[in-house]
């Protein structure tokens, strides 16, 4: 199901990623992939290390990227020649979403697109969960939302990034790293009690 989402990483005082998904963003998708990592497949020490051999390209970087598999000076390419992009480059990819914190454990990730100024965007970013490596804590994040964030809120900064009447996305929970919920508790969370 199309339900946009970002997924990202703080660690060392910086976001070290941000990639967006174009697919299965709710809770019981997206969310419980990172939970799942966080809570039964992260090796921290592996990860941290791997996350520092990882910087977000340029854009010379993916200009040249996809200038490899045909994309003309205006950034046009193919669907059959962005389907090998896919394949060659699955870390800049929206349908990737949650499965590149695996990626870069394994080691299998140096570039990835920056795509954090998509948590500005309120309307289309339905979801976004910030694993907080400095602070320990998983955060889940929502859009639709019309009041503005105020300084204390974590995309605050992002502020001159959103456009339309909704604000950037706006934190609903998080929980310590180190005491994090099961998948059932963890989707219980965001059913409504209307």
């Amino acid at each position: 199901m199309g339900t946009r989402n970002l997924i990202a990483v703080f660690m060392d005082g910086e976001y070290k990623v941000a990639q967006y998904g174009q697919w299965d963003g709710y809770p019981e998708g997206n969310g419980a992939i990172c939970l799942t990592f966080l809570r039964d497949e992260m090796d921290e020490n592996k990860f941290r290390e791997q996350l520092k051999k990882v910087h977000f390209a340029t854009i010379e970087e993916l200009e040249s990227l996809f200038e490899e598999f045909g994309a003309d000076p205006s950034g046009s390419i193919s669907m059959e020649n962005y389907a090998k992009f896919k394949k060659a480059y699955p870390e800049m990819h929206r349908d990737t979403s949650a499965e590149i914190l695996k990626m870069i454990q394994n080691g299998n990730v140096r570039i990835l697109k920056n795509d954090l100024e998509f948590a500005a965007d309120g309307l289309f970013c339905e979801w976004a969960y910030v694993i907080d490596l400095d602070n320990r804590r998983f955060e889940v994040y929502t859009g639709f939302h019309k009041e503005p964030l105020t300084e204390k809120d974590r995309f605050y900064f992002l502020k001159d990034k959103e456009y339309g009447e909704y604000s950037g996305v706006h934190l609903v929970t998080s929980w310590s790293i180190d005491d994090l919920p099961t998948n059932e508790e963890f989707v219980k969370t965001f059913v409504s009690k209307d």
